[in-house]
């Protein structure tokens, strides 16, 4: 349902919802301004990674 409503899928959390048959796995998404055609408030910049290449 929330990918249906535009939600981007950034990550999973490994075992981090408990349930009856034990523990599950889940994800996290964002919705930002952008995915739906809106202006930010302020700029935003992509993340860049601090790892050498």
């Amino acid at each position: 349902m929330a990918e249906k409503a535009g939600f981007v899928r950034e990550g999973t959390l490994r075992a981090a919802l408990a349930g009856r048959n034990g523990l599950r796995d889940t994800w996290v998404g964002a919705l930002l301004p952008a995915d739906l055609g809106l202006p930010f408030a302020l700029p935003c910049c992509p993340a860049q990674s601090d790892l050498p290449e």
